[in-house]
């Protein structure tokens, strides 16, 4: 496929991006049928450090991989970019790489429509393709669920959290090898939590954000409890034995806590979560214009306040992704208006002042964009650091995708960068 230069003027295309910065036009991903991505972007790095990007734009799915000189890999799905047409309305929220190199991506359909809600997810071959021997031609649906994140068991199982409508939920399933459903965990492979009981409705409650698996095979769940409009949101976690039983020694409410953490205004909307290296954990987001970040013990119960960051003095602030390097120093990427921004704190949740300024990268806007948001992030083998988003564009030009490489100590990779535009 060429370069699609249309709404973009020669000077557009010719420009260099800052350093440590590569972007891509959404008309490019979907193959000129929109300039606005519905959902993502999400990324994950391969086993040879390549970033795949992966957004959603009506009914398809497309899924970028770029080499590590940054451009569009045309071994990948011949042009760079595996397009595939899955359901109306679709949205993806999470993607993973197993061990054979598979590529797996959660998502939802009519989440936020009047029709049924399904969760889904994908399973693509290295080369881009349906995986036909998951699920139903490459896809695996719930009905009446929305789905947040996947996880891979240390036995190659996947782990897919979000929410059940029907009945108002938090939901983790675990899927086998081929998509189906895990039938030794909870109910026919399923389990179900909900904070608020009958109260809660399709559009109000509790759902499963990202999960991490300990060395016991538990599986600990970040807590998301949306409880209505002027309502503070609250966080939490709940932990489930290896067979899928709420485990009633962990929590503050016989199998999990749930709290707006002394945050009244909006409470705590939380984005993630990591283990700890001393068999707690953390989860990171957003609060009333902030970053914030919750330590937990191993118990599921705060080990103390929440950490309030603000980058600068504006509202429209906090995170949307979190992960952590190997060191176990965690990174909560987000908003910081009208550009994105990465901090990093240290394990006793203080920002880390060895990492760009005082703990905080904010980007360089990108040149004829109105804003830029980080939706994702991750660490490579060599410990660098992997940020993408979404920058709006100015007039009737395309959205553009953008992907940030940071090294250990939070500056622009200069290796790389876009030498020019699509």
């Amino acid at each position: 496929m060429g370069l699609l230069l249309t709404g973009i003027s020669p000077a557009a295309a010719r420009a260099k991006e800052p350093a440590g910065t590569v972007s891509t036009a959404v008309s490019t991903f979907h193959g000129g049928r929109t300039t606005t991505a519905d959902s993502g972007p999400v990324l994950a790095v391969d086993h040879r450090q390549r970033p795949l990007v992966a957004t959603t734009s009506g009914p398809f799915l497309a899924l970028a991989r770029y080499t590590k000189k940054a451009k569009l890999d045309r071994k990948f799905s011949g042009d760079g970019v595996a397009r595939v047409k899955i359901r109306k309305n679709l949205s993806v929220s999470d993607i993973a790489i197993d061990s054979r190199r598979r590529i797996l991506l959660v998502g939802s359909s009519n989440a936020s429509s009047g029709e049924r809600a399904r969760l889904i997810v994908v399973r693509l071959t290295k080369k881009g393709k349906p995986d036909k021997s998951f699920g139903r031609r490459g896809i695996v649906t719930v009905d009446h669920a929305s789905g947040t994140a996947i996880t891979i068991d240390p036995a190659g199982r996947l782990i897919v959290s979000g929410r059940s409508r029907a009945p108002s939920a938090a939901l983790v399933t675990r899927l086998g090898e081929s998509g189906s459903p895990d039938t030794s965990f909870g109910i026919g492979g399923s389990v179900r939590l909900s904070v608020y009981g009958p109260q809660e409705t399709a559009s109000v409650g509790t759902s499963a954000g990202e999960v991490v698996i300990d060395a016991a095979n538990r599986v600990i769940v970040e807590l998301r409890v949306f409880r209505g409009i002027g309502q503070p949101s609250e966080t939490g976690l709940a932990r489930f034995t290896p067979g899928g039983v709420l485990d009633d020694t962990f929590g503050a409410a016989g199998g999990y806590t749930s709290s707006t953490l002394g945050l009244p205004a909006t409470g705590a909307v939380s984005r993630g979560i990591v283990a700890r290296s001393d068999g707690g954990f953390a989860v990171a987001g957003t609060t009333h214009g902030q970053f914030f970040l919750q330590r937990f013990d191993i118990d599921g119960l705060p080990s103390s306040a929440p950490v309030l960051t603000d980058v600068t003095s504006g509202y429209l602030e906090g995170g949307n992704a979190m992960t952590a390097d190997s060191h176990g120093r965690v990174l909560s990427v987000g908003d910081s208006f009208p550009t994105l921004a990465a901090l990093r704190y240290r394990s006793d949740g203080s920002l880390d002042t060895g990492f760009a300024a005082n703990g905080v990268y904010r980007a360089t806007k990108l040149k004829g964009t109105r804003t830029m948001s980080a939706t994702d992030v991750t660490v490579d083998a060599r410990g660098r650091i992997w940020v993408t988003g979404l920058a709006t564009a100015k007039g009737a030009r395309s959205d553009r995708v953008v992907i940030l490489r940071l090294t250990d100590d939070g500056r622009p990779d200069r290796t790389w960068r876009s030498r020019t535009r699509d």
